[in-house]
């Protein structure tokens, strides 16, 4: 990821790549903790308008309630110093600090998040029936701000099997 530079974004490298290796750490810790040997994906996808990043795993996805914060709100009005985040942090002993999803949200302009089944099925999350994670995001080069879903068969795509 280091050799990465997305030229052209309004976005800086550095922040694409934290975000993402952020929602990377989540996905890798998640397999190990499940014992999962399916392989997480990586895509990227660039596009005329901008690029697309693709993370999918098999962790069986989460309860999003469980979040210090509301997933679908504003993530400029998230505090990441509330007390909700420091519980959350302490409930975790530390070993997870509700960061991910918020810096992908805060990043990326178009934020995606959905979980499967066993068949890759778009489903709503539950404890039984979640397979895995699936979390897209894009961002826009230029004066665009919307991509038409036709648009993402990319100029150039390279995905990692991890």
């Amino acid at each position: 990821m280091n050799e990465i530079d997305f030229i052209g974004s309004d976005i800086s490298s550095e922040h694409i790549i934290y975000a993402v290796l952020e929602l990377l750490n989540n996905s890798l810790r998640a397999h190990k903790d499940k014992q999962i040997e399916e392989p997480i994906l990586l895509k990227f996808r660039v596009c005329p308008t901008g690029f697309e990043i693709c993370i999918q795993d098999w962790g069986g996805g989460f309860d999003i309630s469980g979040l210090p914060y509301d997933l679908y709100s504003d993530p400029a009005e998230i505090d990441i110093h509330s007390n909700s985040f420091e519980s959350y942090r302490i409930n975790n002993n530390y070993q997870r600090f509700g960061l991910g999803l918020y810096l992908a949200k805060k990043t990326f302009p178009y934020f995606t998040l959905n979980f499967f089944d066993t068949q890759k099925q778009e489903i709503q999350w539950s404890p039984d029936t979640a397979a895995g994670t699936q979390i897209r995001l894009r961002t826009f080069i230029g004066d665009f701000t919307y991509m038409d879903p036709s648009e993402t068969e990319g100029i150039y795509e390279k995905q990692e099997n991890i």
